[in-house]
């Protein structure tokens, strides 16, 4: 790799890992002004009809009932009157049919080997930055702002093909433009234990005079979407419209581990090989990662060579 690619890689990878960030407290706000509202209650959701088809026996479902509550569980037995669920820690529970509004299978959940059910880590397909083998399912997709700089979104076109593009807001303000572009192909060789994935992402920056960088790579991912550890491979690439050049080879493992409903811990550790000038680049980091509903926070800190410090990570993500 020369001097210029190996200055670039620095350059880009900085760029989305900035130490230091600064804040303007704002003014407090003024009072608001308390109005009465003239609208009228929102009437309560009509019941499910007896006719409506209702997700498969033995499915994860959400319930959501008449008094606006909710009930996540395993769908046992249903017919036009009752609806029977198997809850976690609480057995069996029959709802009468009329008061409940909706029944749709839970994607977003899975049950434990506790018994208990989970939300999916939303973040499952990636570490803090690098890829998991495991996909978006078709459909699913999130937006990710990483060091409240870059965005970035993607999207399961289907259960195995996902895409990825995303900007640096500020540098677009700057009348400059830095993107990405990513493709990742992923196939479960067995269920919730192996998984493997081949893609590329792309890296184009206007301002700066190395056309676009890049890698290409192969990842294999042992485990479930709560624990799961990925090995991968990349080869990183360089162009402009006078020059192609490769560069060493890229390795990084890394892995998540659910520690409780809202939580599990993140690693992820990158090492560039030496090139003909015997540099090497190695990033190490660590992260808490806490888990909602539609929302996911990774929060830690990411050792760079040559950096005394580490750079502290934050990246919230809202996915749907």
């Amino acid at each position: 790799m020369s001097r210029r690619m190996h200055e670039a890689l620095i350059m880009v990878l900085v760029a989305l890992m900035p130490g230091v960030l600064w804040a303007q407290t704002p003014p407090p706000a003024a009072p608001e002004e308390i109005v009465e509202s003239s609208t009228p209650p929102a009437e309560p959701a009509a019941p499910l009809p007896p006719e409506t088809a209702l997700p498969a026996i033995g499915l994860l479902v959400k319930v959501e009932l008449s008094s606006g509550d909710s009930l996540r569980g395993t769908l046992v037995a249903a017919d036009a009157t009752v609806i029977v669920l198997e809850l976690p820690g609480a057995g069996r529970i029959s709802l009468q049919r009329n008061t409940v509004v909706s029944v749709k299978e839970d994607k977003r959940a899975k049950a434990g080997d506790d018994g208990q059910i989970y939300r999916r880590d939303p973040n499952r397909t990636r570490y803090l930055y690098g890829p998991s083998a495991i996909g978006l399912d078709a459909g699913e997709g999130y937006v990710s702002q990483k060091e409240m700089l870059f965005t970035a979104a993607a999207y399961g076109v289907t259960d195995n093909v996902t895409v990825l593009a995303g900007t640096v807001i500020p540098v677009l303000f700057a009348g400059e433009f830095m993107g990405i572009v990513a493709l990742k192909l992923t196939h479960t060789l067995i269920e919730d234990t192996l998984h493997v994935a081949v893609g590329s992402e792309v890296f184009i920056a206007g301002f700066a005079d190395v056309g676009a960088l890049g890698f290409v790579f192969g990842s294999a991912t042992y485990g479930n979407d709560e624990r799961h550890f990925t090995l991968t491979v990349g080869k990183p690439f360089q162009m402009d419209a006078d020059s192609r050049e490769l560069g060493p080879a890229i390795l990084t493992a890394s892995g998540t581990y659910r520690l409780t409903y809202r939580l599990a811990a993140v690693t992820e550790n990158w090492l560039v090989l030496p090139d003909e000038d015997g540099d090497i680049l190695y990033f190490n980091g660590l992260a808490a990662r806490f888990i909602w509903d539609d929302w996911a926070l990774d929060l830690g800190g990411i050792f760079v060579t040559d950096f005394e410090a580490p750079i502290p990570w934050l990246d919230i993500t809202y996915n749907w």
